[in-house]
Order: structure tokens, then C-alpha cells, then sequence
């Protein structure tokens, strides 16, 4: 499976994010405009059934054949019911076919034959001769206000705001990450150039790439300082085997060229393998059974 890389990670998780937190934050905008809605709507026939109230209580007995009464206002519709729930007079919608039993001072909601939802409120009015109830009727538009919302918003908003987080979050991570690619590109030249010498710039801001950023110089500074440790080693070792080891070659051959002198050859040869071996007597012992087991074999 083909890794990711951390720029493509970072943009894919902050377009997501942000598509989120503007969708909630829309939904949670249009719900608190709904419900203010809802209370302008109840207000509104309110008035609307007060107003009907006054009408009919100075218009007495005859309010049924009163001109002054206006059955329909402020997209408001209004209707007037005896005390056993019989019609009188006024409006409904006819796209409605249920209508809610009658409930004073209560607020109700209805769906017509469309899926529309309509508020109805019911208020009664007590008159000389009568008990009188006076119905409202308001069709709310926040369901299809929501729907329409959701489909512009996945149609047109949607897309563009994918698009801007996709090259905003792009933009964040590279410039986030910018420290991260200089690093590895600087030990990527050291590497190559076998400088361990050269140090990461650590730049101005004390943050956590400082930090990182210094974590790495010093792991640099310990493996120059180890480096220059073996080569001086290196060095030391081999200045004191080179003296040594041309006594020993020297006198070797004075013992094949000539063999009266090979006894003190072979006593300086042990006198300068003592002191190449430090002086350790264990050492000896050790040589000559690898020497054993080498002519064994």
C-alpha cells in the first residue's frame, strides 16, 4: 500500500474538519432562525385572533354576517367554531384535510396533502349568547426554507468551500512542515558529502523543530567527536606498531640469511611480540594454541 504523506494527511483531515464545523454551524444557524419564525408566526396570529375577538364582540350577535371581519390576513387563516366544534364561518386551507380538535390558548402543528406544516392556534371567546372559538391557521415555510438551504448548499457551496479548504489546508501544512523537509534535506547532504562537520541551521523561533533541530546537531556533534577519537586511535596504534613490526620483519630476515644469528634473533622477535602484547604473559599462551591449531589443521 502506497504511504501518504503527512502534507496530504494534514489537508485531507482540515477540509474535512472545516466542511464540518460550517455544516454544523449552518444547520445550528437555520434551526435558531426556524425557531425565531416559529415565535413570530405564533405572535402574528396572535394578533391576528385578538384582533378577530374585538370585531366579533362589537359586532354582538350578528358577527357572523359582519363585513368588518376579514377571515384572511396576514397570510393568516381564520375560522370560527361553536363550542361543540361545528364550523361557523371564516377560511381553512384546503390543501388540508385533518384538521386538530380545538384546544384553548394551545399551539399545534398539521401537514397537508403536500407535507407542508401549518400552526394552528386556538383561542375561545365568550360572547352574550354563545361560546365562540377562534381559530388561526399559518403555514410555515422553515421545513422547505431547510430543504432548499441543503440543496444550494451541496449543489454550490459546497464544492467551493472543499475546494479553498483543500488549498488552504495544502498551504498550511507545506508552510507547517517547511522546517521538517530542510532538515532531512541537510542530513540528506551530509550524508552524501560524509561532512560531519556541517550543522543544521536551528533558526530563529524556539519551537519544537528548534528543538528537534538541536536533538539532531547534537547527535552530530557526538559522532564527530567519536569519529575523531578512533581515527586519533587509529593512529596512535599504528605509529606504535610500526616500530615493532620493522624490528620484527628486519630480524627475520637476518635469521634465514644467517643462521648463527638466529637464536638472538628470535629473542629480540619475543623481546618486541611482549611488547606489542603489552606485557601480558596471558597473551603468549593464548598465540601459541591458535598457532598449534592452525599447523593441526
Amino acid at each position: 500500500m502506497k504511504r501518504r504523506s503527512v502534507t496530504t494527511g494534514l489537508t485531507i483531515w482540515y477540509s474535512l474538519f472545516l466542511v464540518l464545523v460550517t455544516t454544523v454551524l449552518g444547520l445550528l444557524l437555520l434551526r435558531a432562525q426556524n425557531a425565531e419564525e416559529r415565535g413570530n408566526i405564533e405572535r402574528t396570529m396572535l394578533e391576528v385572533i385578538a384582533d378577530t375577538s374585538e370585531k366579533i364582540k362589537f359586532a354582538g350577535s350578528d358577527f357572523i354576517y359582519d363585513g368588518s371581519i376579514r377571515f384572511f390576513v396576514k397570510d393568516v387563516y381564520v375560522s370560527l367554531y361553536d363550542k361543540t366544534g361545528y364550523f361557523l364561518a371564516g377560511r381553512r386551507p384546503g390543501s388540508v384535510d385533518s384538521f386538530p380538535e380545538l384546544s384553548d390558548k394551545e399551539s399545534q402543528t398539521v401537514r397537508d396533502v403536500h407535507g407542508a406544516e401549518w400552526f394552528v392556534y386556538d383561542s375561545v371567546f365568550l360572547t352574550e349568547d354563545a361560546e365562540i372559538w377562534i381559530r388561526g391557521m399559518l403555514r410555515h415555510t422553515g421545513q422547505e426554507r431547510i430543504t432548499a438551504f441543503l440543496l444550494r448548499y451541496f449543489l454550490f457551496v459546497l464544492p467551493g468551500l472543499l475546494l479553498l479548504s483543500v488549498l488552504g489546508g495544502w498551504w498550511i501544512s507545506r508552510k507547517t512542515l517547511r522546517p521538517i523537509r530542510k532538515i532531512v534535506r541537510t542530513v540528506e547532504e551530509i550524508r552524501a558529502d560524509k561532512d560531519l562537520s556541517r550543522r543544521i541551521p536551528t533558526g530563529r523561533r524556539e519551537d519544537e523543530f528548534y528543538a528537534l533541530t538541536c536533538s539532531i546537531n547534537g547527535m552530530f556533534d557526538s559522532l564527530e567527536e567519536a569519529f575523531v577519537r578512533e581515527r586519533r586511535f587509529s593512529s596512535d596504534v599504528s605509529h606504535e606498531l610500526r616500530t615493532p613490526l620493522a624490528v620484527i620483519c628486519s630480524e627475520s630476515e637476518y635469521a634465514l640469511e644467517d643462521p648463527d644469528y638466529r637464536e638472538k634473533a628470535l629473542s629480540v622477535i619475543r623481546r618486541q611480540s611482549r611488547h606489542m602484547a603489552g606485557d601480558n604473559p596471558r597473551a603468549l599462551p593464548r598465540a601459541r594454541s591458535r598457532i598449534r591449531g592452525y599447523h593441526v589443521a
